[in-house]
């Protein structure tokens, strides 16, 4: 919630939300979510508000406070998380609007959409996913960077990093699909255990039965890893090379 609004927003504190989604919003807006995980834990003592609502819907700008999802999960089971806004490039005090080919960027994404789904998230939205070459249009010039970037004049468009990372989990993670349980063990007396906790990593089963792993190494050297599925009894390995993605799936 910020003080002063540059664009289509409004500052609110936490119980005028409530007032507004309860005397005018309600009536009109039955989709209606509330946007911000630590705002959103402010309601927990709002029992009017808990039952128009079905789910939550929470922004990326925070990336360190992923966790408090879970924590508004375990307060509000029967409500859904979904991602509903993520971009890079906002940041006017770093690398603002579009870097083509950034792999950074990539990461970003990567790093964020799984996390997401570690935490109860059914869902991640990218808020623009093609943008022209200047990172627009945008009407108060908020320009930022896009998984696809259209230059218009030459009838050409280019596939960040981005892109590629979301890929990973749009198509290899169907609808449908159900997360599982998935941990990282210091098995390998080659590795530090520092490097090892670096590896970000979520499994799913899909509704074909397919399990699938989707696993990031954002370390400077290669990974070995060996993926165990305790439930078939089948052990495999797999290379996870230098800032890298990789989905792997078996059944």
């Amino acid at each position: 919630i910020f003080d002063k609004q540059t664009h289509s927003s409004l500052s609110k504190i936490s119980f005028e939300q409530t007032d507004s989604f309860l005397d005018q919003l309600l009536p009109l807006v039955p989709d209606f979510v509330i946007d911000g995980v630590k705002n959103f834990l402010n309601y927990q003592n709002e029992v009017e508000i808990k039952n128009p609502i079905d789910g939550i819907g929470v922004h990326w700008y925070v990336l360190d406070k992923i966790e408090d999802q879970s924590k508004i999960h375990e307060l509000y089971k029967d409500k859904f998380i979904i991602s509903t806004e993520a971009c890079t490039g906002f940041d006017i005090t770093a690398d603002f609007g579009p870097r083509i080919g950034n792999w950074t960027r990539g990461w970003m994404y990567g790093h964020d959409i799984l996390h997401n789904l570690r935490n109860w998230a059914i869902g991640w939205i990218d808020w623009n996913i093609c943008l022209n070459m200047e990172g627009g249009p945008n009407w108060v010039n908020n320009i930022v960077d896009a998984p696809i970037l259209v230059d218009g004049k030459k009838d050409e468009f280019y596939k960040q990093p981005m892109f590629y990372f979301i890929g990973h989990f749009s198509k290899f993670i169907p609808p449908g699909s159900v997360r599982i349980n998935s941990s990282l063990f210091n098995n390998l007396s080659n590795y530090s255990i520092n490097l090892l906790n670096k590896i970000d990593h979520v499994a799913f089963v899909t509704p074909r039965g397919d399990k699938i792993i989707v696993l990031i190494n954002p370390n400077e050297e290669i990974i070995e890893l060996n993926i165990k599925d305790i439930v078939e009894d089948r052990e495999m390995k797999i290379e996870l090379d230098p800032n890298s993605i990789m989905t792997a799936i078996w059944n």
